[in-house]
């Protein structure tokens, strides 16, 4: 049997307008027809998958991040990341609902791919895999990489390879 090959997979979600932009009756883009071929070029994206405006975190969760604990457990590696603009809605997806009025953490990715991991390490077949579980948070932010479980919010130094594209992060 031919092993699956690792791949990314990216997916896209719309983010509702916010009370803020309801009140000023702004347009929302996506439903908005708007003739913007003076500002932009043709270019065409592709993902994998897009979500619209009224997907919950749960079914987000459940189309991204929930094959990933899957295939963890099949002792693979897996990551998860959020991309986007400031108040693209990176935060309410991977950690819930942080607004000052309710808090609920229980609803983000993070919190629903814990869920999944302990659920899964508490079935007897776990027991004899002898796992371990580790996390850690980062925030890639100007450049910099940022340790979110730090008190202080830490800097951490992370080191160029000289000759491919990526950052070593000693951890």
């Amino acid at each position: 049997m031919e092993e699956a090959r690792p791949r990314i997979s990216v997916c896209v979600r719309k983010r509702p307008l916010s009370r803020r932009e309801l009140e000023r009756r702004e347009l929302d883009v996506v439903s908005q027809r708007l003739d913007l071929s003076r500002y932009l070029e043709n270019q065409v994206f592709r993902f994998d998958r897009a979500f619209d405006a009224a997907a919950t975190n749960e079914l987000v969760y459940r189309h991204t991040a929930q094959p990933l604990v899957e295939t963890v457990f099949r002792r693979g590696t897996a990551t998860c990341f959020a991309y986007g603009q400031t108040g693209s809605g990176k935060t309410h997806t991977m950690g819930g609902d942080l607004s000052a009025a309710s808090q609920d953490f229980s609803k983000g990715l993070y919190a629903l791919a814990a869920r999944d991991v302990f659920s899964r390490l508490r079935r007897p077949s776990s027991e004899k895999l002898e796992l371990r579980v580790y996390g850690a948070f980062f925030e890639i932010y100007g450049g910099k990489v940022y340790d979110l479980l730090n008190e202080r919010n830490r800097l951490l130094p992370s080191h160029p390879h000289p000759s491919l594209k990526y950052i070593f992060l000693p951890w």
